[in-house]
């Protein structure tokens, strides 16, 4: 592991090392990097059974030119990001409890690169994993405000074939992304959030030019409420949800989407079959799509 930071001012207004809790009035970072790196493969460790692990509150978090990198040789998996400037407004991060929130998260001209092997798949009738014991803790995030602005993600899964057209899901290169979202949450039980913008630019031409929606996920299933998503040929407004079944935790989500019942209140909308095609090239050439 490498780091080493240019600059580094910090104001506290309190520091506990009796329980390991810290204030933070403001925190301002600037040319830092952070690498870590892998080259063998190592024995798992066994975790303490409740270790007492610190609580951070943050009034302030600025840090511009950031980068960090991960690579390990092992997996052949690797995440380059770099950010020019990132803004925590309000945070608090408890990690005994694994809870993390944000007032505001505003991120400018963020880059992630992956490159990823496939990770090796269950046997059909393998035991879904394991998602702790019970009395575990698990993750809390949330943010009130979440802007992220001029940025750009490429994905690479080495091991996928290269489409020869459309949009490439193994192969993405989004450039141009503007995501604004409200009372953003995540949870083993629930990830919900209030997208009122976001806006891409896929390298194989097609552009995303509005996306709004307030979307949940629960164990009883998938609402999107007010979609609204305009692209360069459609312009698509709905209000769609589907409920999982009693055996969806033990199945999986990925291993019930082809059977999962989709109702939907359509709107007034234009859907181009160049589209579906770019992103669905087998019904494109089927007809009625066939031949334009």
């Amino acid at each position: 592991m490498e780091t080493r930071a240019g600059r580094l001012a910090l104001s506290m207004n309190r520091f506990s090392l009796e329980n390991l809790r810290f204030g933070v009035r403001t925190l301002e970072l600037d040319s830092s990097y952070c690498a870590v790196r892998i080259f063998q493969k190592g024995a798992p460790k066994e975790r303490e059974h409740n270790p007492q692990l610190p609580r951070i509150a943050v009034n302030s978090l600025n840090a511009t030119n950031a980068h960090f990198v991960f690579e390990d040789t092992v997996s052949r998996n690797s995440i380059l990001a770099k950010v020019d400037r990132i803004n925590i407004g309000k945070g608090d991060a408890d990690l005994n409890t694994e809870v993390i929130s944000a007032g505001t998260v505003v991120v400018q001209g963020a880059a992630v690169g992956l490159a990823l092997t496939a990770a090796k798949a269950l046997p059909t009738d393998a035991p879904p994993p394991a998602t702790g014991r019970p009395g575990d803790h698990q993750w809390r995030i949330s943010a009130g405000v979440v802007d992220l602005r001029e940025s750009r993600f490429d994905l690479d899964m080495l091991a996928a074939p290269r489409r020869k057209s459309g949009f490439d899901p193994a192969h993405m290169h989004l450039r141009d992304i503007a995501v604004l979202a409200g009372d953003a949450h995540y949870s083993a039980r629930v990830i919900r959030a209030k997208l009122k913008h976001a806006a891409a630019q896929d390298s194989a031409g097609i552009a995303l030019k509005k996306c709004a929606v307030d979307f949940s996920m629960d164990e009883k299933g998938i609402s999107a409420q007010n979609l609204a998503v305009a692209t360069t040929s459609s312009d698509i407004r709905a209000t769609g949800w589907t409920g999982f079944s009693p055996f969806a935790e033990k199945k999986g989500l990925p291993a019930m989407l082809p059977s999962l019942p989709l109702n939907a209140v359509l709107q007034p909308s234009v859907v181009s079959t160049g589209e579906i095609g770019a992103f669905f090239p087998a019904v494109a050439e089927n007809p009625p799509l066939k031949g334009g």
